[in-house]
């Protein structure tokens, strides 16, 4: 009995130890992410966020623009075959007009869009500020992203949704972040790679390509911080 007692009693100082171990892992993989990609200093002084560049859509090449005053309204302009189209989120509502669709006018976004769309309001990725944020983060292993050795780690968020991100093990960088989205009522995964990793003159690192499968890719070549002062950038014409 007692020697049972003694292989129990060893059984869950191991469980309690590697528990420890994986969470001082997770929190210095995370510590160096941060730091890698300019710290939290600097990006707490980014209140705005406009990116510019072209997408590349089932061959299609589209001018794109991104722009994100941050937790208060996102809008991504977009020209198609010469035709201005435009998305607006802002956390009370959500708008779309797409003249390349035939709209005549800005239709409010379905409700499930919108819950996808609403995140991107803060542009800085969920393993900043975690804490915080109240977020879970777990280190799920380790996998090969194109080749080179990247940290997996299984991020809960304050809605209890799940996201999976991998950061590269030597540059500490976010090289893939895998997505639960809901589209015509079925969920599905949506894998983003993240590459061409920048540092601005402000101090912060941001992927300047994103490829996201059958999605298409953005290739950014211009990035504009602070420049946003207001929520009358995110106001819908009328």
């Amino acid at each position: 009995m007692k020697q049972t007692t003694r292989i129990l009693f060893a059984g869950m100082l191991s469980l309690t130890v590697f528990s420890t171990a994986q969470a001082q892992d997770v929190k210095e993989i995370v510590k160096k992410h941060n730091e890698a990609i300019g710290g939290t200093a600097n990006w707490a002084k980014i209140t705005s966020m406009k990116k510019e560049g072209k997408a590349n859509m089932n061959g299609s090449e589209i001018d794109m623009i991104i722009a994100v005053l941050k937790g208060k309204g996102l809008r991504q302009d977009l020209v198609i075959g010469g035709v201005s189209n435009y998305f607006i989120i802002t956390p009370t509502g959500g708008w779309s007009f797409m003249p390349i669709q035939g709209q005549t006018k800005p239709q409010a976004m379905p409700q499930e869009q919108l819950k996808d769309a609403a995140q991107h309001l803060d542009f800085q990725d969920k393993l900043m500020d975690a804490d915080a944020k109240k977020y879970k983060i777990e280190l799920a292993g380790k996998e090969d992203i194109d080749g080179k050795p990247a940290y997996k780690l299984k991020v809960t968020d304050a809605e209890k949704e799940e996201h999976s991100y991998y950061v590269d093990a030597t540059t500490w960088y976010l090289v893939r972040a895998v997505e639960k989205t809901e589209m015509m009522g079925q969920s599905m995964e949506v894998v983003s790679n993240f590459s061409n990793h920048t540092k601005l003159p402000e101090g912060i690192v941001l992927p300047m390509k994103e490829e996201a499968g059958m999605s298409g890719s953005l290739t950014v070549s211009k990035v504009e911080l602070n420049t946003i002062k207001d929520e009358s950038y995110f106001k819908v014409p009328e």
